[in-house]
């Protein structure tokens, strides 16, 4: 069920718009006028009175329009026709001989990923040293000669550090080791 407006409510509403409405006609209609007898008196009276009145009430009544502004163009305004036709075609294209030829820029060389290992220790097993590493949760104990997961292979293993080879690429890499002091 929908909600109504009591009628004591609207009544007064409506009474109040339709009383606006009959003022802003009324105020309306006696400004058409004031400008009409405006216009009557002028075109009756002399010149000296048309003079008159044209300083004092057509610039009130109705504004004079200075038809030379419409037909004069600003010095510094550019005219812009807005009817021309757009080519949707694009400019010429370049002559060849004014290219100058480029050369390939190669692709840099193939580099071998950081090393994943992580020192851990060294143990000396007769005269073998034995390095173990770590690369994430998986640990090695490596020496001279070893190859680890198809990968690396451990081609020097001494007190500063160990020389790996990645095997992919044939780059040889360091693993710096620094003893505890």
């Amino acid at each position: 069920m929908s909600k109504r407006f009591p009628a004591n409510r609207s009544r007064p509403l409506a009474i109040a718009a339709a009383a606006l409405i009959l003022l802003a006609t009324f105020v309306i209609g006696k400004e058409d006028q004031v400008r009409e007898a405006a216009l009557s008196a002028i075109a009756r009276g002399s010149d000296a009175q048309r003079a008159t009145a044209a300083r004092e009430d057509i610039p009130r009544a109705l504004p004079e329009l200075d038809l030379e502004k419409l037909n004069r163009a600003k010095a510094d305004e550019t005219v812009v026709n807005l009817f021309t036709s757009k080519s949707w075609v694009g400019p010429p294209p370049i002559p060849a001989v004014q290219l100058a030829p480029v050369a390939p820029v190669p692709p840099p060389a193939p580099s071998a990923p950081a090393l994943p290992f992580v020192y851990v220790g060294k143990i000396v097993d007769g005269d073998k040293l034995v390095i173990f590493l770590s690369r994430q949760d998986t640990k090695y104990s490596v020496s001279a000669g070893d190859v680890i997961d198809s990968s690396y292979r451990v081609e020097q293993v001494s007190e500063g550090g160990v020389v790996f080879t990645y095997l992919p690429l044939d780059i040889k890499q360091t693993l710096t080791i620094n003893p505890p002091q």
